[in-house]
């Protein structure tokens, strides 16, 4: 298994005007079929292989 965290604070994005990159990066991830989604500790007590 492998895992992709995205960690940061919101007001990072406003204060560098990185928002549109965040808003990209959630529409190049999301909606995937093969893609478990979950908080830190749905991920960490996850029951899968």
């Amino acid at each position: 298994m492998q895992i992709f965290a995205v960690w940061g604070h919101s007001y990072e994005f406003e204060v560098e005007n990185t928002w549109q990159r965040m808003e990209e990066l959630c529409r190049l991830i999301s909606g995937r079929a093969d893609v478990f989604y979950g908080t830190n500790s749905e991920v960490l007590l996850a029951d899968r292989p």
